[in-house]
């Protein structure tokens, strides 16, 4: 059980309660709705990386699910296992990303990557473990990936690493994957908002 109450949506101000209303029903969602100020933009970000970013889908959930592993955090693995899937991630990758860096097959790690997705996911780990990544990751993840795409990635990674965080403090419990629901949701609010 959760530390802290979910935002009851019956009781929850008018504006967490209509963002609620168009919501998959994940207790994520409940949880921040109790910062009621900063739920909307929150969603907002949220969004805008699922829906707007020139970097690939599939290198973002493989960051997300990077992230996850680094955190230990099931909550966001699950919900993002089942998204990484559905941008083309295959079972294996999604299982290697699941157990910690240090404890991972490298040779299994190299047959199921590409060198660019290997960079990603190493540069992720940089990021999210010691806090910085050396520069030769940043100069080996440029021969993969243009520079707006790396700040994409790292604002990626900052949003996911705070979720983690979150949801591993309050104990967030856990929910079935929405799959594809949330990433659909963004694609259709950006399409609406242009």
């Amino acid at each position: 059980m959760a530390l802290i109450p979910y935002v009851d949506p019956k009781s929850a101000p008018q504006e967490v309660r209509k963002l609620l209303d168009v919501l998959p029903d994940l207790h994520v969602f409940q949880m921040v709705g109790q910062a009621p100020t900063l739920f909307g933009p929150w969603l907002a970000l949220g969004g805008a990386i699922l829906a707007t970013l020139e970097l690939d889908p599939l290198l973002r959930e493989l960051a997300i699910l990077q992230v996850a592993g680094t955190v230990g955090c099931e909550y966001e693995r699950l919900q993002h296992g089942a998204i990484a899937a559905g941008v083309g991630a295959t079972s294996e990758q999604v299982t290697l990303l699941a157990t910690a860096s240090e404890g991972r097959d490298q040779d299994a790690m190299n047959r199921a990557f590409t060198p660019g997705q290997r960079a990603v996911i190493s540069f992720t780990d940089q990021v999210t473990g010691p806090g910085r990544a050396s520069e030769a990751e940043v100069a080996a993840l440029r021969e993969y990936l243009a520079d707006r795409c790396i700040v994409e990635l790292l604002l990626v990674i900052g949003h996911y690493f705070g979720i983690a965080l979150l949801a591993e403090t309050v104990r967030l419990d856990l929910d079935e994957p929405a799959q594809m629901a949330v990433v659909d949701l963004a694609a259709g609010a950006t399409s609406d908002g242009q």
